[in-house]
């Protein structure tokens, strides 16, 4: 009690009551007393399952935990708390809901093994950035996946490196198709074709320069294309013979039709009279006057060798047609052969 003799605070002596100078409490929940450890006020919390949640209130100011925070079951729910870079990086615990993070630096999230549900990623318009070797996605497709507006062709990207392509068609399958837009494909480097044929478009002289040479060097006295001469057969030679009996002052053809292209090195007629012989070639509708002989009315044979072969080609029903006059006014019989090879 406090009179004029005693001191009006409550203290444990008759000093005023400080830090230094306190009164002794027991605090108790009822049935034993609350445990104060190292100076500390140690509380434990015992809510029983199904109870109302424990909230802790700290008035709109921030509370300090200085240790570590275990949880043994259940997850800690943070609602936009505006953490710091400092507390990002602590050691992560489970989370749910929705973290603002507007700070910048490198947030250290741990090793995550289970995701029970999506995981949305949002950038605000800015790039993400995964550092490691291998980015292990499922396989795109064009009915899930859009790589570019349409989700059925690649975008144009230029300088795009989509490293080593390995395309396995299937035997039977559709074929393989690369558009160039009426551009050109540049390969840089060799490009090597497994199958037997590669089926290009005709080379020309005008659009292509094919080196022929006994190396890779260019063709030239020095580094010439080895021949070599074989000796065979002659085949496709043509020796065909006629003979007709014809008219006083009439004619008659002999014809031979060129099979591959004919090169005619000779012909001859013969008559017991006088008569005349003329040579035709070409193609049959076409025929061009080459050459004539005549035979006097004592008869004998007239012959001629070409001693350049004159060539009559298969096209258009290619021809060599002898065309034999009897000059006499009564029937004579007339001979004629066209040789030459045609092979």
């Amino acid at each position: 009690m406090a009179d004029g003799y005693f001191p009006t605070l409550i203290s444990k002596d008759k000093d005023p009551n400080l830090v230094t100078n306190p009164v002794f409490v027991e605090l108790s929940d009822g049935t034993s007393a609350v445990t104060v450890t190292g100076g500390n006020l140690g509380v434990l919390v015992n809510n029983a399952a199904g109870a109302s949640a424990v909230n802790i209130q700290d008035g709109g100011n921030s509370i300090t935990i200085d240790g570590a925070v275990t949880v043994t079951s259940g997850t800690i729910t943070v609602s936009n708390p505006g953490l710091t870079d400092a507390e990002l990086r602590a050691t992560p615990v489970p989370v749910s809901g929705t973290v603002a993070a507007t700070q910048s630096g490198t947030w250290d999230i741990g090793t995550v093994t289970t995701i029970t549900n999506p995981v949305a990623v949002t950038d605000n318009g800015g790039s993400l950035t995964v550092d490691a070797v291998n980015l292990d996605i499922r396989d795109l497709t064009f009915a899930t996946d859009k790589v570019d507006a349409s989700g059925s062709t690649l975008g144009a990207n230029s300088g795009v490196d989509i490293g080593d392509v390995t395309i396995n068609n299937a035997a039977g399958a559709s074929a393989v198709n690369i558009q160039d837009g009426g551009n050109s494909i540049t390969v840089d480097g060799a490009v090597t074709v497994s199958a037997t044929d590669l089926d290009i478009r005709n080379l020309t002289l005008a659009q292509d320069a094919v080196q022929i040479s006994a190396n890779s060097s260019v063709n030239s006295a020095a580094n010439p294309i080895f021949v070599q001469s074989a000796v065979a057969a002659i085949t496709g030679a043509v020796c065909d013979y006629s003979t007709a009996t014809v008219a006083g002052n009439s004619t008659s053809n002999h014809d031979y039709t060129v099979t591959t292209s004919m090169l005619l090195s000779e012909v001859s007629f013969s008559c017991s009279g006088g008569g005349k012989v003329e040579l035709q070639v070409g193609p049959v509708a076409t025929l061009v006057s080459k050459w004539v002989g005549f035979i006097p009315k004592q008869g004998g044979t007239v012959t001629i060798e070409f001693p350049v072969p004159i060539l009559v080609p298969v096209t258009s029903t290619g021809t060599v047609r002898l065309i034999r006059t009897n000059r006499e006014s009564q029937s004579q019989d007339v001979y004629s052969t066209i040789v030459g090879i045609d092979a």
